[in-house]
């Protein structure tokens, strides 16, 4: 290291830097974010802002998975798949605000956060695009639905139960590795009719003789021998604190009647797990813009600044007043998203005279809370 600058000569030659120039240490050739000394101890290239080519910039897998303990390595191809599903029931109780919220989100995913459109699988009603066929018209109908056009390619199946079920229990098990991420999304109508069962009410099938439900043991069975390196879910239905242990519900919350172990829930998936959910066991609310699941796609959205290079800005709470980037690092953890939705959610006691939703959080962590602080989309 002729020039004492923390980078040896030939890793200096090597990548087009001067061996006697001890000031290219704080230059960025690739202008990721990185110093070229950062680049040279991450052992990352220093010309390529992308050096595994996984979509995630360099910057991004440092500061969200090496230097907190995440699970995204710039020297490792990790992978992320989505699975968004809105199962809308029937035409009479889609509505419009189930669409638009799938919307954002896939933007935020596709757009943002550079997911690969093939990784992220979108389950819709009857697998169409809003219209009279699969949705009411007036209020909340198929009028009020955003961007229908644009987006007319998005949807990759119908959501009916035969559907999703054969989709996990198959293609996902063959596409995601053991390096991988799987972000699962739901916002639809969850029903308590297999009580002590939380479900997720799904497309109605033509035949009368199919249940049309996703239980959570039935979610869990479905997932629980899928490879992954860290699983996340965010679900904004009604009774959806029933797809977690009753003994993990916070203090004060409804639980599911005579819920017992033997009832499988997501929380007892193996390995590293995030969950982050609407309400307790009960009917949940939500709007356009209103509610847990809309502030918790708010939190995660940027708007200002680049995200993949560390400059991105957050908009502060409607309620709270503070951006959900609580540590100043310019990105938005999982876990800083669910507080910020917790604390803005329109219909928690806090915020509203008439409801009062309590937004449920578990993951894996040694203290619930340090595995989201330490997840990143």
């Amino acid at each position: 290291d002729t020039d004492g600058d923390g980078m040896c000569d030939g890793w200096e030659v090597e990548y087009g830097l001067n061996p006697k120039d001890s000031s290219d240490a704080n230059g960025d050739k690739d202008c990721d974010g990185l110093t070229n000394k950062e680049e040279c101890d991450y052992n990352t290239d220093p010309t390529n802002s992308d050096t595994d080519g996984d979509r995630m910039s360099d910057l991004y897998e440092v500061r969200c998975g090496v230097d907190v303990g995440g699970w995204q390595d710039p020297n490792v191809y990790n992978e992320r798949y989505a699975v968004l599903f809105v199962g809308g029931w029937d035409v009479d109780n889609n509505h419009a605000r189930y669409w638009n919220q799938l919307v954002d989100i896939y933007d935020l995913l596709t757009q943002y956060y550079k997911y690969e459109s093939n990784n992220v699988f979108v389950f819709y009603a009857d697998g169409n695009t809003p219209s009279a066929s699969n949705m009411h018209s007036g209020f909340q109908g198929y009028e009020d639905c955003k961007e229908i056009s644009s987006h007319s390619t998005m949807i990759d199946y119908d959501a009916k139960e035969s559907t999703i079920t054969g989709f996990l229990d198959n293609t996902l098990k063959r596409k995601v590795g053991d390096e991988d991420f799987l972000y699962i999304w739901v916002y639809d109508h969850g029903s308590d009719d297999h009580c002590p069962k939380a479900s997720i009410c799904c497309w109605k099938e033509d035949n009368a003789n199919t249940d049309d439900y996703l239980d959570d043991d039935e979610l869990y069975n479905l997932l629980k021998d899928c490879a992954y390196k860290r699983i996340a879910f965010t679900m904004g239905t009604c009774y959806c604190g029933g797809f977690i242990d009753p003994s993990l519900l916070s203090s004060g919350s409804t639980a599911a009647p005579e819920d017992v172990d033997a009832n499988k829930n997501l929380n007892d998936l193996a390995g590293n797990v995030i969950i982050s959910l609407s309400q307790d066991y009960r009917p949940s609310h939500s709007w356009n813009d209103e509610g847990f699941l809309y502030h918790h796609q708010v939190a995660l959205n940027p708007f200002g600044g680049d995200l993949m290079l560390g400059t991105a800005t957050y908009t502060p709470g409607r309620f709270s007043g503070v951006s959900p980037d609580t540590d100043g690092n310019h990105f938005v953890s999982l876990y800083e998203a669910y507080i910020y939705a917790k604390e803005n959610d329109d219909y928690t006691a806090d915020n509203s005279a008439t409801c009062s939703d309590r937004p449920q959080y578990w993951d894996s962590g040694t203290t619930v809370g340090d595995l989201g602080k330490t997840t990143y989309l």
